[in-house]
C-alpha cells in the first residue's frame, strides 16, 4: 500500500488564534473533538518550545516590531500547517523515527518561510494518527504581513511537490499526494457526514444482532416437538398394555416438556419484543437515510456553487497576478494607502452606474475624491471628472430639496397664482 506524505495550511485571523492555541496546546476539554484521548496528552510536545505560550501576544509583539504598516483588523496573522503521513505509514515508524519525521518536516517549513516567523511546532499523540501543527506568521522578506502573497495557489501545489522531495532526500519513503476531485467540506459538515455514518452503521448492526438472536430462539421449538412424540407414543402403548420407555425416565421427559412450553411462551414474548425493536430500528435506519439523501443532496447544491466561485476566483488571480507585474514595471508600489483605496472603489461605483444613496454618503465620497487630489494619490485628470459627477449630484439634491421645502412651496404657489391672475386678465381683454 502507498505511503502519502500530508502537509496542509490554513489561514487564521487574531480572533481565531485564542482557540487555535487552546486546541494545540490542550487547555480545557473539546467538546466537538471526541477523538482526543487526554490520558496520552502527556504524551505531546512542542519542538521548539519548552511551556505553553500565549499565541496572541506573541504574534503582537512580532509584527508591531517587524512590519512597517499598521495592521488591519482582518488581516491573516497566522498561517498554521498540519503535518502528518498515512496512518499505516506513522503506524510503522518507531516513537524516535516519528520524532524525526517531524523534526525534518519543521526544518523544510523554516527553510522555506523563515525561521524567525515560525512560532510553534507541537505534536500530537493523543489523537488517531500522530500529527503535527507548525504555526507561520505570514510576514513577507520586505517586512510586509501578507498570507496571499507567500501562499498563493501555485506555491500550494509547489509546496506538496517540494515537501515529498524534501522528506525522501532524509530517508522517509513516502509519495505525494493524489490530487482529487472532491471538494472539502467544512468542519461542521464534515463532523454532521461522520455523525450520520456512525449512526447509521451503529443501527444496522444492532439489527442484525436482534435478527442473529430470534434465529436461535427458533432452534428451542424442536425439544417440545420431540417430547410431544414421545408422549403420543406412550399412551399407544398403554392401550396395548405395553411401554416403550421406563416411568421414570417418561417423567423426566414430561417435565421437560412442560419446561419446553414454559420457555416457548418465553420465547414468544422475547420474539414479539424483538420485532417491535426490529421496526424501530428499520424507522430509525429509514429516517437516518432521509438525512443522509437530504444531507448529500445539499453538499452537491454546495459543490456547483463552489466551481462557479472558483472559476471567477481563478479569473480574479489572474488578472491580479498581471496587474502586479503592470505595476512593477511602471515602479509603482503595490501597497496603497487606505485613502487610495477608498477613492478608486467610489470611483469604480461611479464607472458602473453606482450613484451614492442620499446626499450625506454623496458629500463623503466628494470628500474623499478631494483628499486624494490633494494627496496625490490618483491621477488628477482621471478624479476631476468624478468630482464633477458627485458635485453635480448634490447639485440635484440640493435643488430638490429647496424645491420642496417651506419657502420653495410657498414661492411655488406665489407662481402659480400669478400664472392664474395674468391668464384670466387676458381673457377678459378678449371678451371686451
Amino acid at each position: 500500500m502507498a505511503s502519502f506524505g500530508i502537509i496542509r495550511m490554513q489561514k487564521f485571523k487574531m480572533t481565531d488564534v485564542q482557540g487555535i492555541q487552546k486546541h494545540n496546546q490542550r487547555q480545557g476539554i473539546s467538546k466537538s473533538n471526541l477523538d482526543i484521548d487526554y490520558e496520552k496528552s502527556n504524551e505531546n510536545y512542542d519542538l521548539m518550545n519548552d511551556g505553553n505560550l500565549k499565541y496572541e501576544s506573541e504574534i503582537k509583539q512580532q509584527i508591531g516590531e517587524r512590519v512597517k504598516r499598521k495592521m488591519r483588523a482582518n488581516s491573516v496573522v497566522l498561517s498554521e500547517f498540519m503535518v502528518t503521513a498515512s496512518p499505516e505509514f506513522m503506524e510503522s515508524l518507531s516513537a524516535e523515527e516519528q520524532k524525526k519525521y517531524f523534526e525534518q518536516s519543521l526544518d523544510f517549513l523554516q527553510e522555506r518561510y523563515g525561521k524567525q516567523n515560525t512560532l510553534y511546532a507541537v505534536v500530537h499523540h493523543d489523537e488517531k494518527t500522530p500529527h503535527m501543527h507548525v504555526g507561520i506568521i505570514p510576514i513577507t522578506k520586505d517586512e510586509r504581513l501578507s498570507a496571499k502573497d507567500i501562499f498563493n495557489r501555485v506555491e500550494l501545489q509547489n509546496l506538496q511537490t517540494e515537501f515529498t522531495k524534501h522528506m525522501q532526500q532524509n530517508n522517509f519513503d513516502i509519495e505525494r499526494g493524489k490530487p482529487s476531485d472532491k471538494k472539502h467540506l467544512s468542519p461542521q459538515e464534515y463532523k454532521e457526514k461522520m455523525d450520520l455514518e456512525k449512526e447509521v452503521k451503529s443501527l444496522q448492526q444492532q439489527r442484525k444482532k436482534e435478527v442473529g438472536l430470534i434465529n436461535e430462539i427458533g432452534a428451542f421449538n424442536e425439544p417440545k416437538k420431540v417430547l410431544d412424540k414421545v408422549k403420543k407414543e406412550k399412551k399407544k402403548t398403554v392401550l396395548r398394555d405395553r411401554t416403550s420407555l421406563p416411568n421414570s425416565d417418561f417423567e423426566k421427559l414430561e417435565k421437560l416438556a412442560l419446561s419446553s412450553v414454559r420457555l416457548k411462551r418465553d420465547i414468544r414474548n422475547v420474539k414479539c419484543e424483538a420485532n417491535e425493536k426490529i421496526d424501530s430500528l428499520e424507522m430509525s435506519v429509514q429516517l437516518a437515510d432521509q438525512r443522509v439523501a437530504k444531507f448529500e443532496k445539499r453538499v452537491n447544491e454546495l459543490e456547483k456553487e463552489l466551481e462557479g466561485k472558483t472559476e471567477k476566483l481563478d479569473k480574479v488571480q489572474r488578472k491580479e497576478i498581471i496587474y502586479k507585474s503592470m505595476l512593477q514595471d511602471t515602479g509603482r508600489d503595490l501597497d496603497i494607502s487606505v485613502l487610495e483605496e477608498k477613492g478608486r472603489l467610489i470611483m469604480f461605483n461611479l464607472e458602473n452606474g453606482h450613484e451614492p444613496e442620499n446626499a450625506q454618503e454623496g458629500s463623503r465620497w466628494l470628500s474623499i475624491l478631494e483628499d486624494n487630489k490633494k494627496a496625490k494619490t490618483i491621477p488628477i485628470n482621471r478624479l476631476e471628472g468624478f468630482l464633477s459627477v458627485l458635485k453635480a449630484f448634490l447639485d440635484r439634491l440640493t435643488s430638490k430639496v429647496s424645491q420642496y421645502s417651506l419657502e420653495g412651496l410657498k414661492n411655488k404657489n406665489n407662481e402659480i397664482k400669478r400664472t392664474t391672475k395674468f391668464q384670466k386678465s387676458k381673457s377678459w381683454d378678449m371678451e371686451r
